[in-house]
C-alpha cells in the first residue's frame, strides 16, 4: 500500500461525521424493611437464541434466595462460596434489589451479582457465586488448528499472531508484557496457559468470533453472541419514538417496553440518576435510533456500551472496551498490504481521540481481518470507514476499467 493510499484513508476518516448513542436498565434503591420478592418469566418472543430470555426482579432478596431463584431457572446448581463472601467482609446478609429482562438467564445472573459486587464462576459441581478478586487460575487447553495452519503442514502454523490478537483483545490489563497469566505455550497444535473463569470466557467468545468469520462469505462485522448482532442492527434501524421532558427511569422503562432490549445503569453512574431534581430525557425521531439515543444522552454527559446482552448507559470514564472482528478481504487482497493498511487505520481512527482504540490487522488464516477493541461508538467508526473505503475501492475498480477501454 502506498503512502497516497494510507492519506486517503486519513482523509476519507476526517470527513466522517460519526454519531455516537446510549441507552440503560434500572435498579431501585435496597430496602431492608420489607420482605424479599422476586418475579421470574421466561419470554421467548422475537428472541432466536439457544437459551431463552428470562425477566427476574428481585426486591430485598437474599443472596441465597437469588442462588436458589437462578438454579430453578437454569437448572443446574448455584451455590454460595460462603468462604470467599467471609474472607472477602461480604456480608452473607447482603440484599439485593435489581431487575432485568430480555437478556437470556446467565447474563441476567451476571447482572445481578455486579449490582452488589460479585461474580460467578463455572466449576463441575455447579455455579459458583464469589467476590471477583477470589478467581482462581486453572490450566486451559484452546484447539486453535483451524487459525493457525494454511495447510496440513505444521511448518506453515502461525501462532503468533493468534497469541497476539489474545493479549492484545482479551483483558489486556492481565498480560503484563504480553506474557500473560500463563504465560501462553503452544502444546500439539493447541495453546495452553493458565486463566480465571472469565479469562477462559472471553478467549473463547473471541475464538468463535474468528470462526464464524472464517466460516462466512460476509463483510458483515461479527459478533460471537447473537444478540450483539440484534442490537447492532436494532441501533441502526430508523427510530420514531418520542417523548418530551420525562424523568429519567420512567424514559428507561418506556425504552425497554418499546424496544424489548435490556437497558441497565452503569454502577459509577448511579450517583446522576439519584440526584435532586430527578434526571430528565427528552427522545425525537431520527435517522436511525443510534443517533436519537445520542441525543437524549449527550447533554447529561452520557454514552453506553454493550455489556453482556444489555445496553448500559454510562459515563465516558467507566464504559468498557468491546471487541468486534472486522472481515476485509474484500479490501486487502495480499498478506504484504496487511501492515501498511493497519497503520492507516490506526492512524486514521485514532487521531484527535483522547480514548485510544486497539486496532490490528490479521491474516487467520488465509483470510485478512481487522480486529478492533474500543466502545460502541468507536465501532461504529469503524464501520463508516470501512464503508468509506469499499466505495472507494468500487470507483478504483471503475476507473481502472475506464483507462483500460481508453487504452484499447
Amino acid at each position: 500500500m502506498s503512502k497516497s493510499t494510507i492519506y486517503l484513508i486519513v482523509g476519507l476518516w476526517s470527513s466522517l461525521a460519526w454519531e455516537a448513542s446510549f441507552s440503560t436498565a434500572q435498579d431501585s434503591p435496597t430496602s431492608r424493611g420489607h420482605a424479599a420478592k422476586e418475579k421470574v418469566e421466561v419470554n421467548d418472543a422475537k428472541r432466536p437464541r439457544a437459551i431463552p430470555s428470562v425477566k427476574v426482579a428481585f426486591e430485598n432478596a437474599s443472596l441465597e434466595d437469588v442462588a436458589n431463584r437462578f438454579q430453578q431457572i437454569g437448572k443446574v446448581p448455584v451455590r454460595l462460596d460462603h468462604n470467599s463472601l467471609r474472607n472477602q467482609a461480604v456480608s452473607l446478609d447482603t440484599r439485593v434489589t435489581f431487575s432485568i429482562e430480555h437478556v437470556s438467564w446467565p447474563s441476567a445472573l451476571r447482572h445481578v451479582l455486579r449490582s452488589v459486587h460479585l461474580t460467578s464462576s463455572t466449576t463441575s459441581e455447579g455455579i459458583r457465586i464469589h467476590f471477583p478478586v477470589d478467581e482462581k487460575e486453572l490450566p486451559r487447553v484452546y484447539p486453535v488448528v483451524d487459525l493457525t495452519h494454511r495447510t496440513r503442514d505444521s511448518a506453515n502454523a502461525d501462532y503468533d499472531t493468534l497469541n497476539e490478537l489474545l493479549v492484545s483483545h482479551v483483558r489486556p490489563d492481565l498480560w503484563p508484557e504480553g506474557t500473560g497469566p500463563g504465560p501462553i505455550h503452544v502444546f500439539s497444535r493447541s495453546l495452553l496457559f493458565n486463566a480465571t473463569d472469565q479469562l477462559d470466557a472471553d478467549v473463547r467468545k473471541l475464538l468463535t468470533a474468528f470462526r464464524k468469520a472464517n466460516q462466512s462469505a460476509s463483510t458483515a462485522p461479527v459478533f460471537a453472541e447473537p444478540l450483539e448482532q440484534r442490537i447492532w442492527d436494532l441501533l441502526e434501524r430508523p427510530s420514531d419514538i418520542a417523548f418530551g421532558d420525562m424523568e429519567a427511569n420512567a424514559a428507561l422503562r418506556q425504552l425497554v417496553k418499546e424496544l424489548q432490549t435490556a437497558f441497565l445503569i452503569d454502577p459509577l453512574t448511579r450517583e446522576k440518576f439519584a440526584m435532586q431534581p430527578p434526571l430528565r430525557f427528552t427522545l425525537r425521531p431520527a435517522a436511525t435510533l443510534e443517533t436519537a439515543l445520542d441525543r437524549m444522552l449527550r447533554p447529561h454527559g452520557l454514552r453506553f456500551n454493550v455489556v453482556d446482552e444489555a445496553i448500559l448507559l454510562a459515563t465516558r470514564d467507566s464504559v468498557d472496551a468491546h471487541t468486534i472482528v472486522w472481515p476485509i478481504f474484500d479490501i486487502i487482497h495480499s498478506a504484504e498490504e496487511l501492515s501498511d493498511f493497519e497503520q492507516a487505520v490506526n492512524y486514521a481512527l485514532n487521531a484527535g481521540d483522547d480514548r485510544l482504540l486497539t486496532v490490528n490487522c490479521a491474516m487467520l488464516p488465509v483470510k485478512p481481518y481487522l480486529v478492533v477493541s474500543g466502545t460502541w461508538q468507536h465501532q461504529r467508526r469503524v464501520s463508516e470507514l470501512l464503508k468509506k473505503l469499499r466505495a472507494a475501492r468500487a470507483e478504483e475498480l471503475q476507473q481502472l476499467e475506464s483507462l483500460k477501454a481508453s487504452d484499447d
